[in-house]
């Protein structure tokens, strides 16, 4: 049989757009690829670019944790499979050694080596022009190229006593949840089935997946699903993924800091204190929200006499505990799309607000059909501005901390701090309160 070889140099990507082609695979569908091609595709083009892979299946198996049959499986497939533009993934032919101080390239037959159909890498280049960057292009280089444990004496495939390592399948599912990351690490939209669609794993498989990373830390936390409650009523997956995982040691050095739940505690104690009969906690809503009455013309709507009824929506939620987690991971989620939209509504005394960020509040928590008819008109739209009271409040703090333990001057973070923040996420700790964590990047690496 001969020998499947690769040819490597020793630099780390041959082709510039390596790392920006591999993110394009990751976020696009490949409905004729099974999990085991698209995953050596997208390795195939991160380490070796257009440049002949050279390395034999052994090291293959090694070094991106798949069994020698998959690698074989997958290496065929590209070889037959025709991609959208037309044309194979990968060529084959056989080539002489390049490299004399190699051993594996002095013995044996005449190698066959791989590398990207010319066709296909033209195409890949022509799809990346308006292609964006991700925010996690560095969690999925670490991601992709470590396996841990020392590959020079691993056996193929995964090890069993590495407490982070991760199987192929695994590790294309995190990657691929790494793509659709916003800031903070959140996965919004995380649907099952469309993961299923990107991995091309069987749906079975990708929520059995989802759970192992769980267990393995790779996942801070994972939530959503029907809670039988007004408010929220529709409840999408979100994740968020743990970007202190000892599998991304080079990314870059994170700070923790500790926020108080101070300004968005009546948001998670809103399920109790809607079901005690204290008159002062039914005022709740009516004081969040007077501070916007009577501002901008385009709050004019807004009826402070239906808060009475708005805590109603609360009542009597069947998950209570469920919801609140719900809620609260999804504040930490739409502070930090505030913090990332416009600075400037976070000024003291400011009134700005960012309708984007509002308007997300009002159809991801209180989009419940009957919320209008059975609490009153613009029901859902109150309450949306209730949250956001919080989560400007929220945002701020998160600012503040940032400065103090910075040491920069607040008036100065409103120009060009937030810019030199990077990997920022803010989830809920114990005891009530929530874990911000991000990394600085110097003056001159600030982003546009």
């Amino acid at each position: 049989m001969t020998q499947f070889k690769v040819y490597f140099t020793g630099f780390q990507f041959m082709w510039p757009a390596a790392p920006h082609g591999a993110l394009y695979l990751l976020r696009t569908v490949w409905s004729d690829l099974s999990a085991e091609g698209k995953y050596l595709l997208v390795q195939i083009v991160l380490r070796f670019g257009g440049e002949w892979v050279a390395w034999t299946i052994e090291r293959l198996s090694i070094e991106l944790g798949m069994s020698r049959a998959a690698v074989i499986r997958a290496r065929e497939e590209l070889l037959n499979v025709r991609f959208h533009g037309g044309g194979n993934f990968i060529e084959k032919k056989p080539f002489p050694g390049l490299c004399a101080s190699d051993p594996d390239m002095l013995k044996g037959r005449p190698r066959v080596g791989v590398r990207l159909a010319e066709k296909f890498r033209f195409w890949l280049e022509l799809m990346l022009q308006e292609q964006q960057r991700g925010l996690y292009e560095l969690y999925i280089e670490q991601l992709l190229h470590g396996f841990g444990g020392d590959k020079r004496t691993r056996k193929p495939g995964p090890r069993k006593d590495d407490s982070y390592a991760l199987t192929a399948p695994r590790r294309l599912l995190l990657a691929v949840l790494w793509t659709k990351a916003g800031i903070g690490g959140v996965v919004s939209d995380g649907d099952d089935r469309n993961l299923a669609s990107l991995t091309s794993l069987p749906l079975p498989k990708v929520r059995y997946q989802l759970g192992r990373l769980r267990k393995m830390g790779y996942l801070e936390y994972q939530g959503g699903k029907s809670l039988g409650g007004y408010v929220p009523g529709r409840c999408s997956q979100i994740i968020t993924l743990n970007q202190h995982h000892p599998a991304y040691p080079t990314v870059g050095q994170l700070k923790r800091v500790w926020i108080s739940t101070d300004t968005i505690r009546p948001l998670w104690g809103i399920y109790v204190h809607a079901d005690e009969a204290d008159e002062g906690d039914e005022d709740l809503i009516k004081e969040m929200l007077r501070s916007w009455q009577g501002g901008e013309a385009g709050d004019s709507f807004i009826s402070l006499d239906q808060h009475e009824a708005l805590v109603e929506a609360f009542k009597g939620h069947p998950n209570r505990s469920q919801a609140t987690k719900y809620v609260i991971c999804k504040a930490c989620e739409y502070s930090l799309a505030l913090l990332g939209s416009n600075t400037d509504a976070l000024r003291p005394g400011g009134r700005l607000m960012v309708d984007s960020v509002c308007s997300r509040i009002e159809e991801e928590l209180f989009s419940h059909p009957e919320l209008n008819e059975r609490f009153g008109p613009n029901a859902s739209r109150l309450l949306a501005i209730w949250v956001y009271a919080q989560i400007r409040e929220l945002a701020s703090a998160v600012c503040r901390a940032i400065c103090t333990t910075e040491g920069w001057n607040i008036h100065e973070f409103w120009h060009s701090g937030w810019c030199r923040c990077q990997s920022i996420s803010l989830i809920p700790d114990y005891a009530g309160r929530l874990n911000l964590s991000y990394a600085v990047v110097p003056e001159n690496g600030l982003r546009p």
